[in-house]
C-alpha cells in the first residue's frame, strides 16, 4: 500500500492525514470452517475468520475511531473441490 502525504477529507468536519510508518506487521488469524461431502468425490466448504493486527496503521490512519484499539479484518471463504 501507498499513501500519499495528502490529508485525507471525511464525511462531516473532520480530515485523516496519513501516517509516515508504513511497513510490515503481524497477524494473529483465528478460522473456522465446515466440509460437506456432496458426493464421494465432490467437497464444499464454507470457512469464516477474524485477523487481529498488532497495529492501527492498517487503513493508512491512526487518528480515526479508537485510537486505543488495533485494527482487524474479516475474511470468508466458498469452496467446491472435485478429488480425481
Amino acid at each position: 500500500m501507498v499513501f500519499s502525504d495528502e490529508t485525507l477529507t471525511t464525511a462531516g468536519t473532520s480530515t485523516l492525514k496519513p501516517e509516515d510508518n508504513v511497513g510490515a506487521l503481524a497477524v494473529l488469524p483465528v478460522d473456522l470452517g465446515v466440509r460437506f461431502a456432496l458426493k464421494p468425490n465432490f467437497t464444499f466448504t464454507v470457512s469464516g475468520g477474524t485477523r487481529l493486527t498488532f497495529s492501527d496503521l492498517l487503513d493508512g490512519v491512526s487518528n480515526n475511531g479508537n485510537q486505543d484499539a488495533d485494527d482487524w479484518y474479516f475474511v470468508a471463504g466458498l469452496g467446491l473441490f472435485y478429488a480425481w
